[in-house]
């Protein structure tokens, strides 16, 4: 039964892929992925190569797959970290919903990009080490941090024009602060899962849980709200006002 079970599940698994890929090469002429190609190369002054399809000769630039930007997106805009699993829809059922909003825009992709890679060194403080090294960590830290970002009204505003601080100078001073929370959460993450005996914890489904997500973050924010009225972080709207209104200028 097992071997039924686990040759299922390879079966599903390499379909996914293969749909993917094809969903993948649809894509690729589609008028809002060529769109967001030209504008992360111009955004980004020809340093990263927004890819539409698999094996383009992009020339030594950085690489933002279409796939895996999508993937950020999911987390961060759409705030919804629990199905990065699903790669294979990326393309293809979450298309529009992801690609198709008004300020989905190159610049957009690059800045959010940045942002969730920032996120390296934050990890690194998770002390659970099999939570911090799986795949769907990632997204949930930088969507609770966007959610910590967007619960601010400066903070709101900033991400939905990040265009304009891109414009104005200021892409390099946001993505340290996403940053610099990012490390923040991190420790309150630590603490939220220090009560569970990691015998029991469950990551693997809990990220893939919309309960335990949006639980968890809502508690990370409540702590940083605390720590801000303790005087032991900056308000976002402090963090982040500079960022706006130099952008705007």
């Amino acid at each position: 039964m097992k071997g039924n079970i686990a040759l299922s599940q390879t079966i599903t698994r390499n379909s996914n892929n293969q749909n993917a890929i094809k969903a993948r090469d649809l894509k690729s002429n589609h008028n809002i992925q060529q769109r967001l190609k030209a504008e992360v190369d111009a955004a980004s002054k020809s340093h990263y190569a927004y890819e539409i399809k698999q094996g383009e000769d992009n020339k030594g630039k950085s690489i933002i797959s279409n796939e895996n930007a999508g993937l950020v997106l999911l987390a961060i805009d759409l705030e919804q970290p629990w199905s990065c699993h699903q790669k294979y829809k990326i393309m293809d059922d979450l298309h529009s919903d992801i690609f198709g909003r008004p300020g989905v825009t190159g610049g957009r992709v690059l800045a959010l990009w940045k942002c969730f890679h920032s996120t390296d060194d934050a990890l690194k403080e998770l002390d659970n080490e099999p939570f911090a090294n799986y795949t769907l960590t990632r997204y949930f830290l930088a969507y609770a941090v966007g959610r910590i970002i967007k619960d601010d009204p400066v903070g709101s505003s900033v991400m939905s024009n990040l265009d304009a601080v891109a414009a104005g100078g200021k892409l390099p001073d946001f993505v340290a602060a996403f940053a610099g929370l990012a490390a923040a959460a991190a420790n309150d993450l630590n603490a939220e899962i220090a009560s569970d005996d990691d015998e029991h914890f469950d990551y693997k489904n809990d990220l893939k849980s919309s309960k335990w997500c949006r639980q968890t973050a809502a508690r990370m924010l409540a702590q940083y709200k605390k720590d801000v009225s303790r005087k032991r972080a900056d308000p976002i709207s402090k963090i982040f006002k500079d960022m706006l209104s130099k952008a705007k200028t």
